[in-house]
């Protein structure tokens, strides 16, 4: 069974925003580098667990929920920079939308996961 990280769920979102000498798209306020900084820094934190920092259960929790928020925003800032062709049915962004929606509400939800760490 392939193992999904983060960076392979981002990664992929990230090659359907439209880069490049696209003037329009300077005016959107998020860009691909910015979503690639937040993805940085959930690796950075990872990557600590994975050293053999201390690990609790509100730290995973916490990796878990950011990745999902910033699962949601690449998603829906693809969208953005792809246009109308992103609405489209069977198109890759309206896909990947769906997809974010069922990661958000896999278990734990991200519900459960901010009563976690808010209750």
């Amino acid at each position: 069974m392939e193992r999904f990280s983060n960076k392979v769920i981002t990664s992929k979102l990230f090659c359907y925003f439209k880069e490049g000498n696209y003037p329009l798209y300077q005016f959107l306020k998020k860009q691909p580098v910015d979503l690639r900084v937040d993805e940085h820094d959930i690796q950075q934190k990872l990557q600590s667990f994975y050293n053999g920092d201390s690990l609790n259960f509100k730290d995973i929790a916490r990796i878990r929920l950011e990745t999902a928020y910033l699962t949601l925003e690449a998603v829906q800032e693809s969208i953005l920079h792809n246009g109308s062709a992103g609405y489209i049915q069977d198109s890759a962004p309206s896909r990947r939308l769906r997809e974010a929606y069922f990661f958000a509400n896999l278990t734990p939800t991200v519900k459960h996961l901010e009563k976690v760490l808010n209750g």
